[in-house]
């Protein structure tokens, strides 16, 4: 394959490749614009939970047959498919790169390899050596880069939010839950949501251990008038546990909405990072192919050429001579 024609077909299909796929990542990562899931958000737009007119109109009308739609689970992540679509874009993209490689490899004849003499050809053969080699090295390390960007991270979800707690409140993260109330559920920033959220589950198991006390002690209660009053006293405990469930199953869900943007985040930034990186790494893997396509190709030798047999038969006269005996 000519020299010339294989560096222009490389350049073109890396370029289109990588600028679709980096048009596709920046579709697909795009900012901490969604929000938070709100366990009150399924009484909107004719949920069950809307106005109580407009659901009892719409049974009315269809004679009460209409199925009400399923309430949207509050835990669900709702950066999943922009995370899960950017990181298939970028798996697209190094399998491209690997793709690219393979067939530039392929299309330079490496059998023409074996025509080389260590000898006389020793600067292609270390060229050819070389550049094949750190071409392969290079889309090894883009493989690394695209499973580094899908690890999650090393610290827990808590973990994480204390870290995010203690940096700057200009934060994505933190300044995000300072904005929407979603995040905070009503605490006013990342810090009071963690500390709230402390307190919360703190209260929860001090209240959860005095109903045991109290039904444990109503259970072995042997007067009736002494048993009722202390059921009644259980009863009243297990409300406040239920208050106190209910506060804390709220803050939870608002820093699992926290958890769930710092991780779109995360992920959002290592994928825009890997992109560009392969992108030098594509334009450093065509260059070291088109190098190794120069050095396992060399010119054709002049002088050999002028004493090759013509490549197609030419007129000509033979004279035999004779030899002294007149034969």
């Amino acid at each position: 394959m000519p020299l010339r024609a294989l560096a222009g077909s490389a350049a073109r299909s890396v370029a289109r490749g990588l600028a679709g796929t980096l048009r596709a990542v920046a579709d697909a990562v795009g900012g901490p614009g969604a929000k938070a899931p709100d366990d009150d958000a399924s009484g909107t737009d004719g949920g069950p939970g809307a106005g109580g007119g407009g659901g009892g109109s719409g049974a009315a009308k269809d004679g009460g047959t209409t199925p009400k739609a399923a309430p949207a689970d509050p835990s669900a992540n709702p950066f999943a498919p922009r995370t899960a679509q950017a990181l298939a874009t970028l798996t697209w993209l190094v399998g491209a790169l690997g793709a690219v490689a393979s067939l530039m490899v392929a299309g330079t004849q490496l059998t023409s390899i074996g025509g080389l003499s260590w000898d006389d050809d020793r600067p292609r053969l270390l060229a050819a050596g070389g550049s094949v080699t750190l071409a392969v090295v290079l889309v090894v390390a883009a493989v690394g880069l695209l499973t580094w960007a899908t690890m999650p991270g090393r610290l827990s979800d808590l973990e994480r939010l204390d870290e995010l707690a203690a940096g700057s409140p200009r934060g994505a993260v933190a300044s995000s839950v300072a904005r929407d109330s979603s995040y905070h559920r009503g605490t006013g920033s990342l810090p009071d949501l963690l500390t709230a959220l402390t307190n919360a589950r703190a209260a929860l198991y001090e209240a959860k251990s005095r109903l045991h006390d109290a039904e444990l002690a109503a259970a072995r209660e042997a007067d009736d008038d002494a048993r009722a009053a202390r059921t009644a006293h259980a009863d009243r405990v297990r409300a406040e546990v239920a208050v106190l469930t209910a506060r804390n199953d709220d803050l939870r869900l608002g820093a699992r909405a926290a958890v769930q943007l710092d991780s779109h985040l995360r992920t959002r930034r290592r994928v825009v990072g890997v992109s560009w990186a392969v992108l030098v790494v594509a334009v450093v893997v065509a260059a070291c192919l088109v190098l190794f396509a120069w050095a396992a190709n060399p010119p054709a030798d002049p002088d050999a050429a002028e004493g090759a047999v013509p490549p197609r038969p030419v007129a000509a006269v033979l004279v035999l001579a004779s030899e002294p005996d007149g034969r």
